[in-house]
Formats: C-alpha cells, structure tokens, sequence
C-alpha cells in the first residue's frame, strides 16, 4: 500500500533499520514528521497515515533496541542470554499515532532460572533504560505516569506478568483498571514473538 503513494515511506523504514547511529535515527524520524505534514495537506486516507507512521516507529524501535543490546554488550553487566518481548502499549499499541506522544511501552522476557531473578531483572531494566533514553532524544516524550519499561512495573518475566494480568482483571480498584486499560493495548514489536503470544492466550483463558 505504500507503493500507491510513492515510496517515501518504504525508504525512511529501510533507512531506519539500517541506520549507523542514534543520530542518524533522529535525523530519520524527523524526516517522517514532514512526511505526514505533507499527506495531511494532501488529504491523504488518516488510515493510511497511522499504519504508515506505525510501521515507522516499530523500525524505530526495532533499531533502539539493537543499539541498546549493543551497547550492554560493552558494559559490565552479566548477560542472561533469555528471550524477551519488547511492546508498545496504549495508542501506539492500537497503531493509532499520528503525532510523537510520549511513550507507553514494557518488556516481557522468559522466565530466568531459579536465584538469577534479580540478575535479570537488573540486565533488562538495564536495555529498557537505554532504549527510552533513545526514544527521546528522537522525540517521543517520557510518560509522566511512568508506564515504560524503565519502571520495574512494567518490565516483568512471562510468569510474572501473567500473573499482573490475573491480578488487574480481578480487581476492580481504579488503579488496576487503569493499568489493566492501557496494558491490555499490547502489541509485540521486537524479539521473540512466542512470549507475546502466550500472554494473549493467558489474558484470554
């Protein structure tokens, strides 16, 4: 669908998933801000626009967190060598941006062995830190109600998060509605897709 209004689009997510640098990365996001300036004017479909602009933000993603990996591989911390899901929540997560919002995300990584539970956490608390901060820079503001995946509650195993789920569906306090609400949004983005999977399979059982 891209195709029918030129390849603009198509090009920026090549250039994004190949971008040399968090510099390069900026450069490129700001370039589809003018993109979708440009097909508001032209009246282009709003449908078109969002699944363009969702596209485009999952590349960036995606290379955010190949930085981040790379960028701990360098540091001291211990790598855990587990599976994890990165996903974008509330209105990224329905595909419905248009505009930089700020950011709505977490992470669900495999259930790490027995005594290594707070390693882990550190090492991915650790990659959700580094890619926020990336994030930013390319414009996406930190949530003010901290729901990223910086934040220890959002950013849990797949055993741990099933369990979150249970938790928010069977309460009805205002807070856990209000979480439940805007989790329940997520979308898989990057990394191992199975872990995503089975949390929707745990949501709906």
């Amino acid at each position: 669908v891209f195709y029918m209004y030129g390849n603009n689009p198509a090009v920026l997510i090549k250039q994004l998933l190949k971008a040399p640098s968090i510099e390069k990365l900026v450069e490129i996001r700001n370039r589809a801000d003018q993109l979708v300036y440009n097909y508001l004017k032209q009246e282009i479909s709003m449908v078109f626009i969002a699944d363009m602009i969702t596209e485009i933000n999952d590349a960036l993603i995606q290379r955010a967190v190949e930085f981040s990996l790379e960028a701990l591989e360098e540091s001291n911390l211990e790598n855990p060598n587990l599976d994890f899901a990165w996903l974008s929540l509330g209105s990224e997560g329905r595909g419905e941006q248009l505009l930089k919002t700020d950011q709505d995300n977490a992470i669900v990584y495999a259930d790490p062995p027995k005594g290594k539970e707070a390693m882990v956490q550190k090492y991915f608390l650790a990659l959700g830190d580094k890619v926020v901060d990336i994030l930013v820079k390319c414009g996406f503001a930190l949530c003010e109600g901290n729901i990223m995946e910086r934040n220890p509650k959002w950013n849990h195993s797949l055993h741990s998060w099933k369990a979150k789920m249970k938790e928010w569906l069977q309460d009805h306090e205002r807070e856990s509605i209000v979480r439940g609400t805007i989790f329940f949004d997520f979308r898989y983005c990057y990394g191992n897709r199975d872990l995503v999977h089975q949390m929707s399979a745990s949501l709906f059982e």
